[in-house]
């Protein structure tokens, strides 16, 4: 954190919400400082790096940990024009790892936004990185 910029000229910030714990299923994330109207979801994994992929223009900090990274298409948004999404992540659902994974108290998760960017052309980039001890 934070975060690089993207055509905005700013940095996409990640905030997660609500309850730490599993058995309430009640997790949160609002994103802003996005490009109006692009296309992003949440990332997780239980491991942290910070490697820039190819073809992106920022870091990806969320590391799979033993089953690799989970790309959480239930979250799937369109930002509006002010550059804004919010959502829910369903922590009764394993995330899709190789193979599945269950969220379970005392795992340590950590979540970040892909998101499509023109900067100058087409490219990826990624919010800030939160992590989370669940309960």
């Amino acid at each position: 954190s934070p975060a690089n910029i993207n055509s905005t000229g700013a940095a996409a910030v990640l905030v997660m919400e609500g309850s730490a714990s599993v058995a309430a299923n009640q997790l949160t994330f609002d994103v802003s400082g996005l490009p109006a109207s692009t296309f992003g979801f949440i990332v997780a994994g239980q491991g942290a790096q910070m490697v820039m992929p190819a073809g992106s223009q920022g870091l990806l900090c969320v590391a799979g940990g033993p089953t690799g990274i989970a790309r959480l298409t239930s979250t799937l948004f369109q930002a509006t024009i002010a550059g804004a999404a919010t959502g829910s992540i369903d922590l009764s659902t394993p995330f899709p790892t190789t193979p599945t994974t269950p969220v379970v108290a005392g795992a340590t998760w950590n979540f970040q936004v892909f998101y499509r960017d023109a900067n100058p052309g087409v490219t990826s980039n990624y919010s800030n990185a939160t992590s989370i001890l669940f309960q």
